[in-house]
């Protein structure tokens, strides 16, 4: 269902994905827009370690 990864050596291990979420709090989602146009959407995050959730918002 999924491509594979073309950039594969970028990959981060899980670790590293928890790390990076509760230290940072803002970051960008990067989308392909219906004509195929890139396009980012600055957002603020919150991890719960303790419940595995992330909140998402952005204005």
């Amino acid at each position: 269902m999924y491509r594979k990864m073309r950039r594969f050596k970028q990959k981060l291990t899980e670790n590293e994905c928890i790390e990076l979420l509760k230290q940072t709090k803002r970051g960008v989602l990067s989308l392909i827009g219906d004509e195929g146009y890139p396009y980012g959407i600055p957002i603020n995050h919150w991890f719960c370690e303790k419940k595995w959730q992330t909140i998402f918002s952005w204005s």
